[in-house]
């Protein structure tokens, strides 16, 4: 067979069937949906919460530690005041009954098997506190701000200053105006004036 005589065979591709492709998203997408319709779903959590327990009525059940190899179950009665324990045995998985009692007049107790300070010391100390604050209160008298006075009043308060004082201003007197005597009262002659005269009268006397 010659080069020119040879023609080539198409070749036909199959794609494979995308069926098993369909069913996986499929499957995952229902799985999604049951998931996000459950009633315990997260989603779904906050709307079916229970009550807290502080203040609630009803039964009430918690676990919890008996011994250092035991465990419980705690259980409590609000609205008949009763509380009992159940012991729990793993081996056996059973329950068994510890204890019971009521509280119904466990609360109207105010004092019962207290350790120090029982109320009654702690009141005292209270007091005790209260009488000291009191009585350093009252050692401290209060200081009470009074107004400050004014500068022109202490100047209205102060005396006035003698007329003949040191710092009092000269008079505007005429000498001439005055009498003879007057004059001769208020300004004396010096002693100097005086010795010069006696020396005049009497020259020997002040030779001595």
């Amino acid at each position: 067979m010659s080069n020119a005589d040879y023609q080539p065979s198409p070749i036909v591709i199959v794609a494979p069937r995308q069926t098993v492709h369909w069913i996986i998203a499929g499957a995952l997408s229902a799985i999604a949906v049951a998931l996000l319709l459950r009633p315990d779903s997260a989603v779904l959590g906050s709307a079916m919460a229970q009550n807290a327990l502080a203040g609630s009525r009803g039964l009430h059940a918690f676990t919890g530690q008996l011994d250092k190899d035991k465990y419980g179950l705690f259980m409590m009665d609000v609205d008949a005041g009763t509380v009992w324990v159940y012991e729990y045995f793993p081996l056996k998985r059973r329950l068994k009954l510890v204890c019971a009692r009521t509280f119904t007049y466990d609360r109207y107790l105010q004092n019962y098997n207290n350790d120090d300070p029982t109320p009654e010391q702690v009141e005292a100390l209270v007091e005790r506190e209260r009488m000291a604050a009191s009585r350093r209160g009252s050692a401290v008298p209060p200081v009470s701000a009074a107004p400050a006075t004014p500068p022109q009043a202490n100047a209205a308060r102060a005396p006035a200053a003698p007329a003949g004082g040191l710092d009092a201003p000269p008079l505007d007197v005429d000498p001439d105006a005055l009498p003879e005597d007057i004059i001769a009262i208020d300004e004396p002659a010096p002693a100097s004036v005086e010795t010069a005269k006696d020396r005049r009268k009497n020259p020997k006397g002040a030779r001595r």
